[in-house]
């Protein structure tokens, strides 16, 4: 899914504590209240998210579910993107990587903080703060993720003062769990924290070496233009993507939606109609189809056709897997009785 611009109505959920939303989203206007709970805490904290500002970013890098709940506390709107397409917009932006990685990097001292308090340790090495680490999920019998800190400790640190004691807590885990910790899950656990800056870097880099061909590069540029409000510009931007020859397949479907979506925003829903049946039909087979039916079934809303919005509303419900674009769809339903 391409980036999009969302509204939210005063006081709507944005998302829930524990939904699976992967979006990070630019709060473009408004105001959102992120609320959420502590870790070592009972009460409910909350902060203010403003214009210019990110939000949903920790879980959606970390891919686990959100650990808040966001809630427009006016009319808002906001640029909703995936991970890869935040980096690839923003990858140039210093100032931005600089905040995020303050805000990684605080989270990180967060979390080790914690473990020290629990631990009962002030100031520690990084090899001693791994290993207390390794002790901490041992004895709250967590195991998988024990296993992998006393692995990563030895891994860095060969020859750190725990060796032994290291050595040994392995060696008892053994007898515990079995020797099928996968990758994955490696990463969805304590490498999420203790990587998570370093990783984020590399991604960044990793992005910035993909952007290599010219029409990705335009195609990030038109995006740009149109979060910025540009909307003519943009359009002239996705178009010329679209009409060169050279442009891959990938690029061109891209580019047709976006042209559709900002004729829809310039309230030409005549063209953006035939925008996005073009796009229907030449590319049926994309994933962005269904996404295209549901542009088109909210186009013909605001043209005031609610027949042909109902009749595309059914197909998105009908088509499975079930997904977030069948959630706007059965949405689009209820405002329209």
């Amino acid at each position: 899914m391409s980036p999009q611009l969302k509204k939210f109505g005063k006081n709507s959920i944005i998302y829930f504590t524990g939904d699976n939303d992967s979006n990070i989203y630019i709060l473009k206007e408004g105001q959102v209240i992120i609320s959420y709970i502590p870790s070592d805490k009972l009460e409910e904290e909350a902060y203010v998210v403003k214009p210019g500002e990110f939000f949903g970013l920790k879980s959606a890098m970390g891919k686990y579910p959100r650990e808040e709940t966001a809630m427009a506390a006016t009319e808002v709107v906001a640029v909703a993107m995936n991970e890869n397409e935040f980096l690839a917009v923003n990858g140039k932006n210093e100032q931005l990587l600089l905040k995020i990685l303050k805000a990684l990097s605080k989270e990180l001292r967060e979390t080790v903080r914690k473990v020290n308090q629990l631990t009962g340790q002030n100031e520690v090495l990084p090899d001693v703060g791994l290993f207390n680490y390794g002790m901490y999920y041992f004895k709250t019998k967590q195991y998988k993720k024990s296993k992998y800190c006393f692995q990563k400790l030895l891994e860095l640190y060969p020859d750190c003062s725990n060796k032994d004691e290291a050595l040994a807590q392995l060696k008892a885990l053994e007898n515990l769990i079995s020797d099928d910790f996968s990758a994955d899950e490696t990463h969805q656990t304590l490498d999420s924290a203790l990587g998570k800056t370093e990783n984020f870097v590399e991604k960044v880099e990793a992005e910035k070496e993909q952007q290599s061909s010219e029409e990705e590069k335009m195609y990030y540029e038109a995006v740009n233009a149109v979060m910025a409000s540009k909307l003519e510009e943009g359009l002239k931007l996705f178009k010329q993507i679209f009409d060169d020859s050279n442009t891959s397949e990938e690029y061109k479907s891209k580019s047709l939606l976006e042209m559709g979506k900002i004729l829809k925003r310039m309230k030409n829903f005549d063209a953006a109609e035939k925008v996005f049946k073009k796009f229907i039909t030449d590319f049926s087979s994309s994933e962005l189809a269904k996404e295209a039916i549901y542009e088109l079934a909210e186009n013909y809303k605001l043209k005031g056709d609610l027949e042909n919005c109902k009749k595309l509303i059914a197909k998105i419900i009908s088509l499975q897997p079930a997904d977030e674009i069948t959630t706007k769809a059965k949405r689009l339903l209820g405002s329209l009785q």
